[in-house]
């Protein structure tokens, strides 16, 4: 099945793998505490595997990041952040802020590309907003990034065609 397949890609065991069958009656499957040693030790392994990884993870990533810089810098209405040669810089997600002098919102741009079959998500919310600290002072530039931005698609399997076709 397709989930052991994404874990056995990732460096685990695949006889140490148990998957839920779709259609699995749920009495038989026992599910386990946080602390249960052998979660802990799925996830170190999940860990590990991702950490052996990381390098080419993090290529990939900036690869992205240049090529979308490359594609969309220049097209009015959008803004990109400033890419460094940093190393230390993981190019995690790639984001654009989308100006009104695009003349269509963030959401629409969003929208458009999803009608495309291209997924994107807004930048997160601006933690003032957020319940817990409600009534707390207004922090424009925040709140305007939160309204404007938008993350592109940046994930560790993109391809550079996937990023021309998302900014094209």
């Amino acid at each position: 099945n397709w989930v052991k397949a994404v874990y056995i890609r990732d460096g685990i065991d695949g006889d140490k793998i148990a998957v839920l069958p779709v259609g699995l009656d749920t009495d038989q499957f026992a599910l386990r505490e946080q602390s249960d040693p052998q979660v802990a030790a799925v996830r170190a392994a999940l860990g590990v595997s991702q950490l052996e990884r990381i390098d080419g993870f993090l290529a990939r990533r900036r690869r992205s990041a240049r090529l979308y810089e490359r594609l969309l810098s220049g097209v009015p209405g959008l803004a990109l952040r400033a890419l460094t040669d940093d190393p230390a810089g993981s190019d995690w997600m790639t984001g654009v802020r989308v100006l009104p002098e695009r003349g269509e919102t963030r959401d629409a741009l969003a929208a458009r590309l999803a009608a495309h079959g291209v997924e994107t998500r807004p930048f997160f919310l601006p933690a003032h907003r957020q319940s817990f600290h409600r009534g707390a002072e207004r922090l424009p530039v925040a709140e305007r990034l939160g309204e404007e931005g938008l993350v592109l698609p940046s994930g560790n399997d993109l391809t550079d065609e996937d990023v021309e076709r998302v900014a094209g």
